[in-house]
């Protein structure tokens, strides 16, 4: 134990010592297009000034909104999965939560959408999707290439 050149102590290898300044990284991926950092940021200091500590520094890697592409732009997707399937849905982004190819949409400007078969229990160790629907993923990735090439 001790004290470092800042005079903050200096924590010993115990596991129940406190220390004085802790660090943390939070990554937060928005499903609401009305969250962004400014907000987290102020919430954030609310609850720790509540709470008698102080928040030192906070670092924003990317600010990026929810994941959205206007319907009207994935009408030549759309008429390849009806083609192949029956039918279109869209499901509510909310509660899917964060997905990656946002950052694909943002930073590029690029209509895009996430696609896939039906299941359940998503990025856990029960998570399962329908054998059947795989064909049907699978039919629609081909006929989107195939309609995308001959669009060019």
């Amino acid at each position: 134990m001790g004290r470092d050149k800042y005079g903050r102590q200096i924590v010993s290898q115990r596991g129940d010592a406190v220390a004085d300044i802790s660090k943390a990284t939070l990554d937060i991926r928005c499903g609401h297009p009305g969250l962004k950092s400014d907000i987290i940021q102020k919430t954030l200091n609310k609850f720790l000034s509540k709470n008698k500590f102080k928040l030192r520094n906070f670092t924003v890697y990317h600010d990026l909104s929810a994941f959205y592409t206007n319907p009207k732009k994935l009408k030549l997707v759309e008429k390849v999965i009806k083609d192949a399937i029956g039918k279109v849905a869209y499901l509510d982004l909310q509660e899917l939560g964060y997905q990656d190819i946002q950052m694909i949409n943002e930073k590029l400007k690029t209509p895009s959408f996430s696609f896939g078969p039906r299941g359940g229990h998503r990025h856990q160790p029960d998570e399962w999707v329908n054998i059947k629907d795989l064909d049907k993923v699978k039919k629609v990735c081909q006929n989107l290439i195939r309609e995308y090439c001959l669009a060019l």
